[in-house]
């Protein structure tokens, strides 16, 4: 008796941690549809975070963001503008 309940209750595992892997593998889109709707071409803002605090850091990073695009970046070539 003791091993048919072993099986029993290992099936019981299998079969959550398939649920839960299904619920947690559809919940990771956050879509229903699988079209795009947002505009290509409108104009984005990000916000760049980063755990640089002293004064040069910062400066540096500023900077470096205002500069746009290396001319070595595939974005620079593509003709796209970093404004």
């Amino acid at each position: 008796m003791p091993r048919l309940a072993l099986r029993e209750g290992r099936r019981l595992t299998a079969a959550v941690a398939v649920a839960a892997i299904s619920v947690l593998a559809s919940a990771c889109t956050g879509r229903t549809g699988t079209a795009a709707d947002d505009d290509p071409k409108k104009d984005v803002t990000i916000s760049f975070w980063h755990g640089w605090s002293a004064p040069g850091e910062v400066k540096a990073i500023q900077d470096n963001v205002a500069a746009g695009p290396s001319p070595r970046s595939p974005r620079s070539r593509s003709g796209a503008s970093a404004t």
